[in-house]
């Protein structure tokens, strides 16, 4: 339904004389797109988000009793604590295997919210090591505390201390699609 008049053609009747009817047709549009250049990809990885899916794997691979869920979280976990150990301020993001950018308000909060979640369900999948994580959350907030908070009201800036040129210092209170760095801190 573009404006230039080109569509997705869709097969709304699943019959499979009816899909049969059509493959020379599809044949002829996989061929055209293999001659199209691929489009672009953003490999960019952001700290933010793999936090997010780590506490979300955790949680569910506790509530579905699957081992393998808990065990990819605790492998974002290594991979967030990698950047967080060779990098000093953390970083945002890593690219083309290069960690790159300052850590913001949400990346800080949601690492040490992943940490804490793999904490109290790592016991289940590797029996003595939810200190370890435990750990890691208790330093990933006292680093938070040093580089976002606000000593003179409530609150946590967005950006640290340290953030190069920032125009406004500004706090978000209110989620968005994810959660704002200051709820998940509460």
């Amino acid at each position: 339904f573009e404006d230039s008049g080109k569509s997705i053609p869709m097969l709304i009747d699943g019959r499979p004389d009816e899909r049969e009817r059509w493959q020379e047709a599809r044949h002829k549009l996989l061929q055209t797109r293999i001659q199209r250049p691929a489009p672009g990809r953003d490999d960019k990885a952001i700290v933010s988000w793999n936090a997010l899916l780590a506490t979300a794997l955790a949680e569910a691979g506790f509530a579905f009793e699957r081992k393998d869920w808990i065990q990819e979280a605790k492998s974002l976990c290594e991979w967030l604590q990698a950047g967080q150990m060779q990098h000093s301020p953390a970083p945002h993001l890593q690219y083309d295997e290069e960690w790159s950018g300052r850590a913001l308000l949400d990346d800080a909060s949601y690492t040490a919210q992943a940490y804490l979640t793999l904490a109290s369900r790592i016991e289940w999948l590797e029996t003595g090591s939810s200190t370890q994580w435990f750990d890691s959350a208790r330093s990933s907030l006292t680093n938070l505390l040093l580089d976002f908070e606000d000593t003179q009201a409530p609150g946590f800036f967005y950006t640290a201390r340290d953030h190069s040129n920032p125009v406004h210092r500004g706090k978000e209170w209110m989620d968005h699609s994810t959660p704002s760095g200051n709820s998940v801190l509460l």
